[in-house]
């Protein structure tokens, strides 16, 4: 959703610098504190490209990201009914990949 955002408004882009030099201060210079520094600094289709991606280390610092704290209301996040979203739409997400790999495997070879 953040990265999506950010196609129509990179502003959020100082939004997350602010938020990450506030934890920084308040929490020392942590090596996710200092990724998201250099993340932050990419062109935002490179950083767009990041948020969406797959990747095991950006799995763990999206846990951390910048964005969620200043936007969690306007994304919704602190409602129960838009975090159930998420989670429903994840899930059919993963199960149209595990359908589309068994499908690509074919019967028996998962």
């Amino acid at each position: 959703m953040i990265a999506r955002a950010l196609r129509d408004r990179p502003e959020l882009v100082q939004v997350a610098q602010q938020e990450n030099d506030s934890l920084r201060e308040q929490y020392g210079d942590h090596g996710q504190f200092v990724e998201w520094d250099d993340i932050l600094k990419l062109p935002v289709s490179e950083l767009r490209q990041l948020l969406t991606s797959r990747s095991e280390r950006m799995s763990q610092l999206r846990i951390d990201s910048p964005f969620i704290r200043p936007l969690i209301r306007e994304f919704g996040f602190h409602e129960d009914k838009q975090r159930r979203r998420i989670l429903d739409a994840s899930r059919r997400l993963v199960s149209l990949r595990r359908s589309a790999f068994v499908e690509f495997m074919g019967p028996g070879q998962s």
